[in-house]
């Protein structure tokens, strides 16, 4: 119980974390003057906030988009990142070989006159299409060296690259037909850049689209993350507590066995200097011998002979009553005795 209860919030965590980020975005938003493309192009500088942030939405004007070279995707934007990776004895080594960026030329207009985008350092854009793929050289390109061919995208692997896998990974964002973005203008004036502090905020969503989902998954993971919290904890601790008292009474158990006074010793097994009870009439075999050194045989019942009347003697049979049994004078054993077991007459 107590897993699943640390499973329930570390996930609660994560959504908290990512609830807070939809808030910031949706405050980034509502922070950002929201303007027309014809006024931020032509007096940004006054309107945007203390930070220089602004934000407006129109249609995408773009003579020629860019292509992302893996998968071929005509872009507004892509980043591509190539990386080598290889084995040195028990450890793994990285190298990145390649990074770019690389943004079309566009403006976007609400029809009160165009504003230029900057998109060159990249930013949280929506949609994206990512794509990843990874080569090894193979034994001959391995020793020799060759070309590695990822899409469009070629790689020159190098002599002795034996072992190496390279993996390419790439990011893009499609030509949309609308747009909102949230950024900073530009020192120069005229263009909508990422802001310095923080990432440019791009999307084909118009802006009251784009603020209504971000607040809604903020709203959403935020509550959610706030149950997964209760109840995890809730089950993490009841867990904690049922392990610890399985513990305890463990300890307990473990104690008591431990400090429990030895069993006594078996009546049978004691030492004694006593003869054991004779055995029935039946003819029951005698009890074991005592472990002393002293060796004592069982006696058994003998009636004397008499002239009116015989002794009492020890009864042999284990019957609570003991009376004297009145039998005939004999010198030889009862006829009841076991054949092979010799009783004498008491003296």
């Amino acid at each position: 119980m107590a897993p699943v209860g640390f499973l329930l919030v570390a996930i609660a965590i994560i959504g908290l974390i990512y609830g807070l980020i939809m808030r910031a975005r949706a405050g980034r938003v509502t922070d950002a003057p929201f303007v027309s493309t014809g006024d931020a192009a032509a007096r940004g500088a006054q309107l945007a906030g203390p930070k220089g942030q602004i934000s407006a939405q129109g249609g995408v004007m773009m003579q020629q988009p860019v292509y992302a070279p893996v998968s071929g995707t005509p872009c507004m934007f892509y980043e591509l990142k190539v990386t080598a990776e290889w084995k040195d004895g028990d450890t793994t080594k990285t190298k990145e070989l390649d990074h770019q960026k690389v943004a079309a030329q566009f403006a976007i207009n609400d029809g009160s006159g165009p504003v230029w985008i900057d998109l060159r350092e990249g930013g949280d854009f929506e949609p994206t299409v990512s794509k990843q793929m990874e080569q090894s050289t193979g034994l001959l390109k391995g020793i020799v060296g060759g070309e590695l061919v990822f899409g469009n995208y070629r790689l020159n692997a190098g002599i002795g690259s034996l072992g190496t896998t390279y993996k390419v990974e790439e990011k893009a964002f499609p030509v949309q037909q609308q747009m909102y973005v949230c950024g900073r203008m530009a020192e120069q004036g005229g263009m909508i850049t990422a802001p310095k502090w923080r990432a440019l905020l791009a999307t084909n969503q118009t802006r009251d689209q784009y603020l209504a989902a971000a607040m809604k998954t903020a709203k959403i993971a935020l509550i959610a993350a706030a149950a997964m919290f209760v109840v995890g904890g809730a089950l993490a601790g009841i867990g904690l507590a049922m392990g610890g008292g399985d513990k305890a009474d463990d300890a307990a158990a473990a104690s008591a066995s431990a400090s429990a006074p030895s069993a006594p010793a078996s009546a049978t097994d004691a030492p004694s200097a006593e003869p054991t009870d004779a055995p029935a009439a039946s003819g029951a075999q005698p009890t074991k011998k005592p472990v002393t050194g002293t060796s004592t045989k069982p006696t058994t019942t003998a009636t004397a002979a008499a002239t009116t009347t015989t002794a009492p003697a020890t009864s042999a049979t284990t019957s609570t009553t003991s009376r004297p049994t009145a039998t005939a004078p004999s010198t030889k054993p009862t006829a009841t005795s076991k054949p092979g077991l010799v009783i004498k007459p008491k003296k």
